[in-house]
């Protein structure tokens, strides 16, 4: 059996939290993962270039990231037929 790839257990960890709170921010990564921020804001710029989440607002810092298709599921409009 092959050892998992380093930083999938963190990717796993960040999806799953995902689920409970779809808007992160880089310092929230960094402390769910118990990572520094420069590790977290990697993560969070994978997830990004993979569109499980994108930047919501502008500037550069104290950025949030929206797990946007989870979101949908719970908005009105698309909940309607």
């Amino acid at each position: 059996m092959n050892p998992p790839m380093p930083g999938v257990a963190n990717g796993l960890t960040l999806l799953d939290a995902l689920y409970a709170s779809p808007v992160v921010t880089v310092k929230l990564t960094a402390n769910l993962l118990d990572v520094s921020k420069a590790a977290a804001n990697t993560i969070v710029a994978r997830f990004c270039e993979a569109g499980i989440i994108h930047q919501i607002g502008e500037g550069s810092r104290n950025r949030s990231f929206a797990y946007s298709e989870y979101l949908r599921i719970f908005d009105d409009d698309a909940a309607r037929p």
